[in-house]
């Protein structure tokens, strides 16, 4: 059973709320390999155009050597959108199958507000930001991050 999956294959199934310390400190949920957030502002929500897998998604990527799931996001999310907001909450992490890849894998999910978003600059990812209402019908949104979205919001 499984809560989501998308067309790249990765199939979402689990959220497991656990404290930013415990996952650091865990054993048990391994490997941490990614993190993602949600920014919320003026209560719509922050999703770029990935200009690869020509579809909206959350900010999100690969944890770097000697990075922290925490560095990983803020980086991220300056890179991807050129934003940088404050007070970044920890929410849980996400467990995921590769079907390409055959393993399980791990991601943190970030959450902050923020007031205003800073001019976006095209880059070699994301061709595109904008602040989505999570109702209004759209095109091409990544199937497993609609579902973190909801799981995150809980």
């Amino acid at each position: 059973m499984y809560l989501a999956k998308n067309k790249w294959g990765y199939i979402l199934l689990d959220f497991i709320k656990i404290t930013e310390t415990e996952m650091l400190e865990n054993k048990l949920y391994k490997p941490i390999t990614g993190a993602l957030i949600l920014v919320e502002c003026n209560s719509k929500y922050l999703i770029g155009f990935n200009r690869w897998r020509n579809q909206w998604e959350m900010p999100a990527g690969g944890i770097e050597y000697g990075e922290t799931p925490r560095e990983c996001v803020e980086r991220e999310l300056f890179e991807e959108t050129n934003q940088k907001v404050a007070n970044i909450e920890f929410k849980g992490i996400f467990k995921i199958y590769d079907e390409n890849k055959n393993i399980i894998k791990y991601q943190a999910m970030y959450y902050a507000c923020t007031d205003e978003l800073k001019e976006f600059a095209k880059n070699d990812k994301i061709y595109k930001i904008m602040l989505w209402d999570l109702q209004s019908p759209i095109k091409e949104f990544d199937e497993v991050d609609r579902k973190m979205i909801k799981l995150c919001l809980k």
